[in-house]
Formats: C-alpha cells, structure tokens, sequence
C-alpha cells in the first residue's frame, strides 16, 4: 500500500513543480511586457511633446517674422486669420477665423488688435495680408466718415443731466476721500463738456491723498486713445498706488481690457470711466488679462446677439469671476 501511495504522489510532486516553473516563467515573460510597453510609451510621449514644442516654437517664429516684415508697411491695413487645412478640432481657432469684431469682415483684424500666434500648442493657423484696397470699409478702424474727424452725434453729452443733483450724487462716495470725490466730479463735468459729440479723450491723474491734479492730457487728437508722454511715464513710476485716475468712454462703454492692464501696469489706486450718456464705471486690477482672452469672449457673446455693450459687459463679468479684475457701474 505504501509503495502504491509513493508510486502516486510522485506524478504529483512533478506536476506541482512543472506548474510553479511555468508560473514562473509566465511572470518572468510578463514583466519584460511590462517593461517594454512602459519604455514604449516613455518613448511616445517624448517624442510627442518634443514635436509639440518644436511645431509650436516654429509658428512662433514664423508669426514674429511676419509681424517684422508687415506692422511697419502703410499698405497692409489688417491681417486675416486662415485656419490651417489640418485644422480639425473645434477651438478658439474656429471663433477667431469667423468672428467680425471690427466690422471688416470675418476673421479680419487690424493690425493692432490681431491675436497672437500660435493660440495654442500644435496651432497651425497663420495670418494672411489685408490691404487697404480690399477693405469695404472705409478705413481699418471702420468709422464713418464724419468720425474720421473725431466727430459722432452718438457721443452728444446730455449737459442738463450732467449738471443734475443726480450725477453729482455719484461722486459723493466713488473713494472714501471727500476732496478726490469733489476734484473727480469736477474733472468729469470739465472732460465730458470739452469732448461733447467727439471720439476724442481727456485723462486726469488725481492724488488719492490731497485730490489735486498730477497731471492732465487734454489735446489728444488720436481717437479713442491717449498716449502717454515720457514725462507722465517718469511721474508714474516714481509714485505707484497714489493716483486715481479718471477719463471719458465718448461711446458710453464699460472699461476695456486695455483700462484694466494699464491700471496694473501703471500700479494706479483706483481707475473711473465717465461715459458721455452720463454712466460712470469704477474700476481697478490686480492682474494682468491677455487682450485675447478679452476680445474672444466679446466675441462669444456677439455671436449670440448681444450688442457690443452688452458683450462687453457679459465678458467683463466671466473674467472678473476667475481673475483679480473689479468694476462696476457707479449708481446713486
């Protein structure tokens, strides 16, 4: 009988060993896998993000060359953003080739409002020239005309209204300083009757502290723009966070992007928007906001009827719920 049970057991021992080798083996032969398909991917991600950069750095490269060999050349008026032929995923990419922002057709920019390029890694999008002559409009701003001059009935200031109790009311706390507030509220009366039915602006720089003026531009003749002397530039740098700045929207629109990045660049204490249909906008910023995000989201909103003010406005309110902008219309 025991020879029977070790004659048996012996078949069995053999098995087990023969199972616990293949065991082995398979394991062995599952780590090499392993390892082979990890080293794999390393390898295709590498290669992934090194041609990504590489795409990237090139249109980059290829945008700078085209601004250096147009920005400076009188006859290209604009540039048209041409989606690329490997263009196949809905992005920003889609709004900026169809968006009509400044009334030149779709996708057309002028030259200083033209978002950067490449919006986003592997963007192959690039920009085509736009000269003056294939422009239906009559200049790359599309004004009218008459707005050519700086005029627009559009930006007629109601003087009964500006010299109501009412308007006066809403500088009684635009700061929590009594002098800036009466020094603001003169300014206003001053800018808006001197720029009454213009394009044009004026900009005061008032001491937060003591409400006397710094500084004044009151002979632009650009329209809708101020540009600063090397003198204010001087005064600016030297005195961050003492002034309260405050200048006319002649279209009666909110603050721009542009009002916000120079109230972070500028390190202002506080920003005010008098419009001429008598609306004042408060405003200050703690962060710089790329004009794309800006102008991309303007643009969203357009294209679902809102009007440019309301656009605006709509696009305002997104940025400041996810970055360091404030502002808000001063009511009394």
């Amino acid at each position: 009988m025991v020879d029977r049970l070790a004659q048996n057991g012996a078949p069995n021992r053999a098995l087990k060993t023969s199972c616990k080798e293949l065991l082995d083996a398979v394991e062995s032969c599952s780590d090499k896998v392993l390892k082979r398909a990890i080293r794999t991917a390393v390898e295709e991600k590498s290669r992934y993000v090194a041609e990504r950069i590489a795409r990237t750095e090139s249109a980059r490269a290829w945008y700078q060359g085209f601004l250096k060999d147009t920005m400076d050349d009188s006859d290209i008026v604009a540039y048209r953003w041409a989606e690329s032929i490997r263009h196949t995923t809905e992005d920003i990419c889609d709004e900026y080739a169809k968006v009509d922002a400044y009334g030149l057709g779709s996708g057309i920019f002028p030259k200083d409002k033209a978002p950067e390029l490449p919006a986003h890694p592997h963007c192959l999008c690039h920009y085509e020239k736009v000269y003056a002559s294939g422009l239906d409009s009559l200049s790359n701003n599309s004004f009218t005309e008459q707005e050519q001059y700086g005029k627009s009935k559009n930006a007629t200031v109601n003087h009964t209204y500006l010299n109501s109790g009412e308007y006066r009311r809403k500088f009684d706390a635009i700061t929590d300083n009594p002098a800036v507030n009466r020094t603001l509220y003169q300014i206003a009366k001053k800018i808006l009757n001197h720029r009454s039915g213009t394009l044009y602006e004026d900009m005061y720089w008032v001491d937060k502290n003591t409400g006397e003026i710094a500084y004044s531009i009151t002979n632009s003749t650009l329209l809708k723009k101020i540009e600063y002397p090397k003198k204010l530039v001087k005064l600016i740098k030297e005195n961050p966070d003492k002034y309260v700045t405050i200048h006319n929207h002649p279209e009666s629109r909110p603050p721009s992007i542009n009002d916000f990045n120079a109230n972070v660049w500028n390190r202002y204490s506080r920003g005010v928007a008098c419009c001429h249909n008598g609306k004042i906008y408060l405003y200050y910023s703690n962060e710089y906001i790329p004009k794309e995000f800006y102008e991309y989201r303007i643009a969203k909103y357009k294209k679902r009827y809102y009007n440019e003010e309301e656009a605006q406005l709509m696009a305002l309110r997104d940025l400041a719920r996810a970055h360091d902008i404030h502002f808000k219309e001063v009511k009394v």
